[in-house]
């Protein structure tokens, strides 16, 4: 009686990378997240934290920040303040970093202030930035 139309269940399917971003387009267009992309972590501006952070993600900090970070993407805000390590492939900096930076692409915005050790793949960096430190090219 309930095995009459009893299916397999369909092995998921490779999407080729034109359909991936097809399908991407068409979600965001209704509103959805893009799939394969997580929502950024965010630190609020009322959080003080100390100890080491991994993500293969994004992380906004509005609040403070002391150790190390290892992200993909790091955006510091206005209200934030990182003092610490940090390695990334993107780091945009708004308000203020202490320590060591190892980075891909680096963004100083109008208002960050960044002292330290920095190593960066190519630097962008916007009137209104201090810079104190020693600064070199990776490779």
């Amino acid at each position: 009686m309930f095995n009459r139309n009893k299916s397999k269940a369909q092995e998921p399917q490779e999407v080729s990378p034109e359909v991936q971003v097809a399908i991407n387009q068409d979600r965001i267009a209704h509103g959805a997240p893009k799939i394969g992309f997580a929502k950024p972590s965010i630190l609020g501006e009322s959080c003080a934290i100390e100890g080491k952070i991994n993500s293969n993600g994004e992380l906004h900090i509005e609040g403070k920040f002391k150790g190390e970070i290892s992200v993909d993407k790091l955006t510091v805000s206005k209200s934030g303040f990182v003092s610490g390590q940090i390695k990334c492939r993107l780091l945009s900096v708004f308000g203020e970093v202490n320590g060591d930076i190892d980075c891909k692409e680096l963004v100083l915005n109008p208002g960050a202030n960044v002292t330290g050790k920095i190593a960066y793949g190519s630097i962008k960096v916007l009137p209104g930035t201090s810079i104190t430190g020693d600064l070199s090219l990776n490779k």
